[in-house]
């Protein structure tokens, strides 16, 4: 078996990421900051700053949708399986079926023209330009 010389990727970059919806710690970030505990603040942290677009809010849109409406609906129905002994689920089965779960509920609500998310894509819009416009009203 071949082994990987560590040497050989000193010129490679790490990834860089500026947050993922489901990394709790981004939300708890400044909860002691009362003008910073609105889901507006705790959603530009996660886009990586105030520069949102109408294509990160839809982001942030699927990504909402899929974790509170779809990903639970699909972990109910693997909970519900009564399938007999050679077809039960087994352990390995049991360990990876929530991130199944998590990659068909995205891919269920990216691939399909949901209402549901482009009203919530329009909300997180609105929201943000009124929170926009009192910002610059306080500064001014």
């Amino acid at each position: 078996m071949p082994t990987i010389d560590p040497t050989s990727m000193s010129g490679l970059s790490p990834i860089q990421t500026t947050g993922s919806l489901n990394d709790p710690a981004i939300f708890r970030q400044d909860l002691n900051d009362p003008k910073d505990d609105r889901f507006d603040s705790a959603l530009r942290r996660v886009l990586g700053g105030g520069h949102k677009t109408q294509q990160t809010s839809r982001q942030a849109a699927e990504e909402f949708i899929s974790m509170a409406l779809v990903q639970p609906i699909l972990a109910q129905l693997r909970e519900t399986n009564q399938a007999a002994d050679p077809f039960a689920p087994g352990s390995v089965e049991k360990s990876f079926g929530p991130m199944l779960d998590a990659e068909i509920a995205h891919r269920m609500v990216k691939s399909s023209g949901w209402d549901l998310v482009d009203a919530v894509t329009n909300r997180l819009e609105r929201r943000s330009d009124s929170t926009n416009a009192q910002e610059v009203n306080t500064d001014a």
